[in-house]
């Protein structure tokens, strides 16, 4: 069968697809990319009637759910005026696997929940065979064998020549998190699929990916590791590092908890080419931080592990959330001092948003601070707060938001935060921080080092 993907506009790259579109390859299928920012234009039209797909597919966060299904409504409302053979609609990713209820929309044909690596062909032969297959699709357990899979397709999310002289490039070496924080997803994960909820690739397989993604793509100068954590595992830590030394040696990131940090696996990391770290801290105050968020990490550690990285010479970024369920302003003005004491690289706020399901997101609604109408999120947790309160609290925490990381950088102005966020919303703050972003990330990422042409 021929699969088109559609997606919008990127630059992290897409793996689950690219991952899927290996899958689908290896067993015979047709595979291509679309993307489209504005929905069914021109150019997305042209797309599909030149590649002609039996199924067209998309993978959805919550948040974007809403565009791709007005978007595939879209596309089979148009392939029906011109009398185009039946297309399936096939929809997966994120949102899908915990809000499987999307299949009742219409045009939406099929739903895959979880990893859907090694179910996906098996669907596709049932449907060539002419037999009936559910509306959602559940697969028994996710992949535990991640070896067996064939190498994410990145040809497919190359197909743009600025994502392919893009010289960071994403690899991940496992998949899922062992941890079930308040806000995330990864504690009804847990529970919908019992089997390992983290899986390893062996490190031979992950060099040898390395290799050839370099080989292919040779202005590939940077890695940006996706793994929910990476140096939970002190043995693995230490093969990782000898073997990406001696067989890769270009930099790279890494995402971790920072209670899981020591000495020994910076230090090899640092060796390695580790030049820099993502690591989150959510809120300032540590009593909400292990009650209300489940992260069971005290600010001493926050603080030490800070320093370590700090002492090898390690660039860090590290995360944050404003506007929780019953949050106040001085709370998130904890959360910016503490982050100011940390001194990272780049100090990273988002504006909490309350997911259906999670334990934080069903908190907001018992506090009647959220409706549990999923069409109200926001594409972006950087964008607004949909939370249910005063217009004077929330403009001071999406203001907070935007200058949050300024702040960390230049504790000078610390003491005029209260005034700053007490302002109008204004456009200027909007640019700061995406200019202020932008310059931080090219420092924590070496981009300052890369060649001029991208």
């Amino acid at each position: 069968m021929r699969v088109l993907f559609i997606t919008k506009p990127y630059i992290i790259e897409p793996l689950g697809i690219a991952s899927l579109s290996a899958v689908l390859k290896q067993h015979g299928h047709v595979v291509d990319l679309a993307e489209t920012q504005s929905g069914l234009d021109e150019k997305l039209k042209k797309d599909i009637l030149y590649f002609r797909p039996d199924i067209i597919s998309y993978s959805v966060y919550t948040g974007s759910h809403r565009f791709f299904i007005d978007l595939n409504k879209q596309i089979r409302q148009w392939l029906n005026s011109l009398n185009y053979k039946r297309v399936l609609s096939v929809f997966g990713g994120p949102h899908c696997t915990y809000f499987h209820e999307i299949s009742e929309e219409p045009y939406v044909d099929i739903v895959f929940r979880g990893e859907s690596d090694e179910i996906i062909t098996k669907t596709i032969s049932s449907l060539e065979l002419g037999e009936e297959v559910p509306e959602v699709i559940i697969p028994e357990s996710n992949p535990l064998d991640l070896d067996s899979l064939p190498f994410p397709d990145r040809s497919i999310i190359y197909k743009n020549p600025k994502n392919a002289r893009n010289p960071i490039k994403n690899i991940m070496t496992s998949r899922g998190c062992p941890f079930n924080c308040a806000y995330c997803y990864n504690s009804v994960y847990n529970k919908l699929f019992k089997n390992k909820p983290v899986r390893y690739r062996s490190i031979k397989k992950v060099i040898e990916e390395a290799r050839q993604l370099i080989d292919q793509y040779p202005e590939t100068k940077y890695i940006f590791f996706e793994d929910d954590e990476f140096a939970a595992k002190a043995d693995r830590v230490k093969e990782f590092s000898y073997l990406w030394k001696r067989e890769i040696n270009i930099p790279f990131h890494v995402q971790l908890r920072i209670d899981l940090l020591t000495e020994d696996r910076i230090a090899m990391l640092k060796e390695a080419g580790c030049n820099s770290v993502t690591f989150a801290i959510e809120s300032g105050n540590e009593e909400w931080r292990v009650k209300i968020l489940n992260r069971r990490i005290s600010n001493k550690v926050i603080l030490d592990g800070a320093k370590m990285l700090r002492d090898h010479g390690i660039l860090f970024r590290t995360e944050n959330m404003v506007a929780q369920p019953g949050e106040e302003i001085h709370h998130a003005l904890e959360t910016l001092d503490l982050n100011i004491a940390c001194r990272p690289t780049i100090g990273w706020a988002s504006l909490f948003q309350p997911y259906p399901r999670t334990a934080l997101g069903e908190k907001a609604k018992e506090l009647g601070l959220f409706n549990g109408d999923i069409d109200d999120l926001p594409q972006s947790f950087f964008d607004r707060t949909v939370l249910n309160m005063p217009e004077e609290k929330s403009r001071r925490f999406e203001n907070l938001q935007r200058l949050f990381g300024i702040a960390c950088s230049y504790p000078a102005i610390r003491p005029a935060v209260p005034f700053l966020i007490s302002l109008p919303r204004n456009r200027l703050y909007d640019w700061v921080y995406k200019w202020f972003k932008q310059k931080k990330y090219n420092i924590l990422y070496n981009v300052k080092d890369f060649p001029k042409k991208r």
